[in-house]
């Protein structure tokens, strides 16, 4: 598919450049910290040999450049999810391992699994399933990751989200929130059900690299049967905790081994409290990942977070505002609402490639490039 091209360029890329560099008896250490050596690079296959075994191995090197892209589209991986990929999955993580050594690290799961994550953070550009045109505009900055909301997808009878986003990298949100802001507000919505919501995640699951459980705010329990239910049908939702919940819902997370875990209910805090309950969560369990619901402002620039969405970059040039260091910034007024855009773009992209510059706050408009505008 399309959306993959991107990812097995880079990956291609990747392994051209790992074998470029490659020297007489190069050693690389396993997942399991074990010293292989590199005894020589054909055309389809690297050859390996280890301490303990007599006769060497090989690592096809496509299968590597595939690993490669699945690492890069993913951006965390077990051990036991590379096994497609080689036999010796132990060696093809320690391979990875040097490929990204820059961007990647290294850490046993709580149930004992070998875990390999990129740093950086993946941006999620939220409420494209109702901006159609600044979806089109996004895709001109070479912009892909989107999270959509089934709370607005399932007033789209005729699924047309499905033709403006299919070759899009989607994570798709369950709507909790959304619900819960608009009775607040006292308006009259229909509530989502565990039921409905798994019905079309079974029917269009093929669409998304991921998908929130169906949390209930306020009631962690309604949020826990919800996410049993869910997996009862054979899905794998993504948990989410809300900050200010005990702990123990966060370690019973955690002790489950998922991939990354959904962190809600910072919009409701102070900018005191959020930086209170996010100092917190990082000083105890620092080292698995998270998504940032809503995430915005300096919480987004002052932690490591795994991933994040937020509908900030698809609107803000309306409202003449950039993501900066220190959260939204009023953006010179010589720009223009399309200089805006791209560069807030721009910056969304720079965090998940690890980018140091993200970090300066030097404000120069971005070339944007000479494109005809269409619609779908």
């Amino acid at each position: 598919m399309k959306k993959y091209q991107l990812f097995d360029k880079k990956a291609k890329d990747l392994e051209k450049k790992f074998i470029r560099s490659i020297k007489k008896n190069s050693y690389f250490l396993t997942g399991n910290k074990a010293k292989n050596i590199i005894l020589g690079v054909k055309k389809d296959v690297i050859i390996v040999q280890t301490k303990r075994s007599r006769k060497p191995f090989e690592i096809t090197r496509k299968r590597l450049r595939l690993a490669i892209s699945q690492l890069l589209y993913r951006r965390t991986m077990t051990r036991k999810e590379l096994e497609p990929y080689s036999h010796f999955s132990s060696a093809l993580m320690g391979l990875l391992r040097v490929i990204c050594m820059r961007i990647a690290k290294l850490r046993k799961t709580a149930r004992g699994l070998l875990r390999i994550t990129l740093k950086g953070t993946r941006f999620y550009h939220a409420g494209a399933e109702r901006i159609v045109k600044d979806i089109h505009r996004a895709a001109d900055t070479k912009t892909e990751y989107f999270l959509v909301n089934y709370f607005f997808l399932r007033e789209d009878k005729n699924a047309n989200w499905c033709h403006h986003l299919k070759e899009k990298i989607l994570l798709l949100d369950s709507g909790a929130f959304q619900y819960w802001k608009a009775k607040k507000e006292g308006k009259e919505v229909q509530p989502v059900t565990v039921e409905e919501y798994t019905t079309f995640i079974k029917r269009y699951e093929k669409y998304f690299i991921g998908y929130f459980s169906l949390d209930v705010i306020g009631d962690k329990d309604a949020s826990e049967r919800n996410e049993a239910y869910l997996r009862s049908q054979g899905l794998n939702p993504i948990p989410v905790y809300h900050v200010g919940e005990d702990f123990t819902v966060l370690e019973r997370m955690i002790a489950e081994d998922h991939a990354f875990i959904g962190v809600g209910g910072a919009a409701m805090l102070s900018k005191r409290e959020r930086k209170e309950a996010f100092d917190e969560l990082f000083n105890r369990y620092p080292e698995y990942e998270y998504h940032f619901l809503g995430g915005g402002g300096e919480a987004l620039l002052n932690y490591d977070w795994f991933s994040v969405d937020n509908s900030f970059s698809l609107k803000a040039g309306r409202f003449g505002r950039l993501l900066t260091p220190n959260g939204q910034k009023k953006a010179p007024k010589d720009w223009t609402e399309k200089e805006i855009f791209f560069y807030n773009m721009q910056r969304t992209r720079e965090l998940e490639e690890y980018n140091e510059q993200l970090k300066l706050d030097i404000l120069v408009p971005p070339a944007i490039p000479k494109v005809q505008f269409t619609l779908f």
